[in-house]
């Protein structure tokens, strides 16, 4: 198996899992607020696909964001994400979701992250990317694996978690 393959299994699995663990969570699921600093099931899987939408449209292909282009007004949120951290947890907060929307965008930026995956060259997943990050620039293909794969999984185990708070089956398996 080269890097590419491991990449898009890495990918897809996170996809996979993500939406599994998104299986029957309603509106009112996605927007019960949780006691102490927990944020909600809808805000916490909106960032993670606008952060998989920023980080590999905008940020690796220098494309702009799905959420800013053919998904403007369709992400399901009903306002976007400041990119301010300081101001993510009152937004996490307010945003009301619509599930369904939402994962239809997921599904968008999902395709276009693994058609990239899937038609980049050795040369692309080698470029270095990702200097404002932690242990500063690496090759692309460590980037999506480390930064956006790890990214998703981290949160999906939020989402299984609230879920359960909430007396539902978190993880699909």
């Amino acid at each position: 198996m080269d890097q590419k393959e491991l990449l898009l299994v890495l990918l897809k699995l996170g996809h996979d899992v993500l939406e599994g663990t998104m299986e029957g969570v309603s509106s009112q699921v996605a927007q019960w607020a949780p006691p102490g600093l927990a944020l909600p099931i809808g805000a916490t899987y909106l960032h993670i696909v606008m952060a998989e939408d920023s980080l590999v449209n905008g940020m690796v292909r220098g494309l702009g964001t799905l959420f800013e282009g053919a998904w403007g007004g369709k992400t399901g949120a009903s306002e976007l994400r400041p990119m301010d951290s300081s101001a993510y947890d009152g937004w996490a907060r307010r945003v009301q979701v619509d599930v369904a929307a939402a994962r239809a965008y997921g599904a968008a930026v999902y395709a276009t992250t693994e058609a990239y995956v899937r038609a980049a060259d050795p040369a692309e997943l080698d470029r270095l990317v990702g200097e404002r990050f932690p242990g500063g620039a690496m090759p692309v293909a460590a980037f999506l694996a480390s930064i956006v794969a790890t990214h998703a999984c981290h949160h999906t185990g939020e989402i299984s978690a609230l879920k359960g708070e909430q007396g539902l089956k978190g993880y699909p398996y």
